[in-house]
């Protein structure tokens, strides 16, 4: 019986495996040109029974080995793994998935990375610019008029807005006419004024103020080609702008206008500064209207102040002269009186009366009556200009000098002054006894005011020397002291 080699079976392990396939695959090279896929060759010339070996089976021998299977004529066959259980291929497989999982992780990191960092910009610019806008909306609510309002809108809104030009146009009429009422721009001067009006209906700001929406009109030459009769989009044109952002204003639950942004680049307005502005208008709006409401509230006040000044002063005032009546002298009188007092300076007084004046009415006639008392008036008051000095209306032809801080001696000089002044005016007196043109006579008196005392009395002494100055042939000055 010959000898019969046959191909050892695979030891255990995944080691001693590689180590088997290794022998085997060398053992089967000698052998391989007399047997192939398990069909046996002549014998002659080797030691041995046949065995025929399956070169693919070893070779795919890596991580397990199956058992040997011998075929009926005795040779032994070993069974080849799939090409997917090969050892080195596994590996390889595990290392290229390994690779592609932390490529696809790296990937998608940096892809996280980049919107995070994306988000993260497009939050600091949002709150950057919620800031702006609060700065901006304070520092423009502390404005107090219109104008000053939108002098600050136009100094601010540049980091939000871009514009060469910013108007304000308000609604007029019920809403039927649009009137400029401010305009700033960076031209010499514009071609749309202050008190530029037109009716709404042909103009497109009705269809924005109905949108309520902000709009944009990125190319005014075009849009001023298909609409030639825009008057206002053809001077604004002609100031050299070339974008526009129009900006409907609606507050205190009505509308109130349209603010006007203007660039000389065309294509300058996008859906940002949209945002942005409606963001800002109603809140602008709110402002604006306050100030016009405060605007009207002082008007309203001065207006009403106005009447009672004036109601005071017809109050106070003899219609006839233009001096302060009787009542407005004596409360003048007793301020001073308590002035001098506090202070304790003297305080002069002159009572004045218009020598024979109902023979001059009678001769001359009231009207010329009348003009010769203005014109004595004026003289009086243009001789006492002191601070302080009040010339007044007393009654029918008598008129009072009230003089602060004077003494006697001075208000005499004084009244001696007022009297030759009258006297020069050449008024003609053809009824009067006394002269040919009209005098007068005074009386005069001065004291420092006490505590005992009240200033009724000084218009009493006041009136008793203007006595004796009529009884002693009038046209004339006579002294009292307290």
């Amino acid at each position: 019986m010959g000898l019969h080699r046959e191909a050892p079976g695979p030891p255990p392990g995944p080691l001693a495996s590689l180590m088997w396939v290794e022998w085997c695959m060398t053992w089967a090279e000698g052998r391989a040109d007399d047997r192939f896929h398990g069909t046996e060759l002549p014998a002659s010339g080797r030691v041995g029974p046949t065995v025929t070996v399956n070169i693919a089976a070893v070779l795919s021998t890596v991580v397990f080995l199956p058992a040997a299977e011998a075929s009926a004529s005795g040779a032994v066959f070993v069974q080849p793994p799939p090409f997917a259980e090969r050892f080195w291929f596994l590996a390889l497989l595990v290392f290229v998935t390994t690779l592609l999982v932390a490529l696809l992780a790296r990937w998608q990191l940096a892809s996280h990375r980049k919107v995070k960092e994306r988000l993260e910009h497009e939050v600091q610019i949002r709150t950057e610019e919620i800031e702006r806008t609060s700065e901006i909306l304070r520092r423009i609510n502390e404005g107090i008029g219109l104008e000053e309002i939108l002098d600050l809108v136009y100094e601010s809104f540049r980091p939000l807005i871009p514009y060469n030009r910013i108007g304000y146009a308000e609604l007029l009429d019920d809403d039927t006419r649009v009137g400029s009422v401010w305009t700033r721009t960076d031209a010499d001067e514009p071609l749309i004024p202050v008190g530029f009006e037109v009716p709404i209906g042909k103009t497109s700001l009705g269809g924005v103020l109905e949108r309520g929406e902000p709009r944009i009109l990125n190319d005014l030459e075009a849009y001023l080609h298909d609409h030639p009769g825009s008057l206002s989009t053809r001077l604004i044109v002609k100031e050299g702008m070339r974008s526009s952002l129009t900006v409907p204003l609606r507050g205190l639950d009505r509308a109130q206008g349209f603010l006007f942004f203007s660039c000389r680049r065309t294509n300058v307005y996008t859906a940002d500064h949209v945002r942005i502005i409606q963001r800002l208008a109603s809140q602008l709006a709110v402002i604006i209207g306050k100030s016009r409401l405060h605007e009207e509230l002082v008007v309203t006040t001065w207006n009403l102040e106005e009447a009672n000044r004036r109601l005071e002063e017809l109050a106070t005032s003899d219609a006839l002269t233009g001096l302060g009546n009787r009542r407005f002298f004596e409360e003048r009188l007793e301020a001073e009186w308590r002035r001098q007092m506090r202070l304790g300076r003297s305080l002069a007084l002159l009572m004045v009366d218009v020598d024979h004046f109902k023979k001059y009415n009678d001769a001359r006639g009231h009207q010329e009556g009348d003009f010769c008392l203005q014109k004595i008036s004026a003289i009086l008051q243009s001789m006492t200009r002191r601070a302080g000095d009040v010339v007044a209306r007393w009654g029918g032809e008598e008129l009072a000098v009230l003089l602060p801080e004077m003494e006697l001696e001075q208000a005499c000089e004084v009244a001696e002054n007022l009297r030759r002044a009258v006297e020069e005016a050449h008024l003609d007196h053809p009824a009067s006894p006394v002269a040919p043109v009209v005098t007068i006579s005074v009386g005069c008196t001065a004291t420092v005011p006490t505590p005992n005392r009240a200033p009724q009395e000084l218009v009493t002494t006041a009136d008793a020397a203007l006595y004796r100055a009529k009884a002693s042939g009038r046209n004339r000055v006579e002294g009292c002291g307290p």
